[in-house]
């Protein structure tokens, strides 16, 4: 009977589908949805800095940039921030975001 209880200890030191939230993703989803975050977060800080830069631009008079591109830029900044926190409020407690 001992080698039971020792292989029931390993299962549950191990992370079994026993007291694994059934809510909480799998381990390789909440990497990727990591991975994905940090690509989200990396992308949308570019694209806000592209932004002020053409702002700079179209204001020094050196460039011929349109308002509407310039919107557009503004726009998907945005919403890869937007993306970025909801995949970081879907990660598990493990994976910490960036505000702790």
């Amino acid at each position: 009977m001992k080698n039971g209880k020792e292989g029931v200890v390993r299962e549950i030191t191990r992370g079994s589908s026993l007291n694994r939230d059934p809510a909480a993703p799998s381990p390789n989803v909440a990497h990727f949805n990591s991975i994905t975050a940090t690509f989200l977060a990396k992308l949308s800080k570019h694209l806000a800095f592209f932004a002020c830069l053409m702002i700079l631009a179209r204001a020094s008079g050196r460039a011929e940039i349109g308002q509407f591109g310039i919107f557009l830029v503004v726009v998907f900044a945005a919403l890869a921030h937007s993306a970025e926190r909801t995949l970081r409020r879907c990660l598990p407690v493990r994976f910490p975001s960036r505000e702790e």
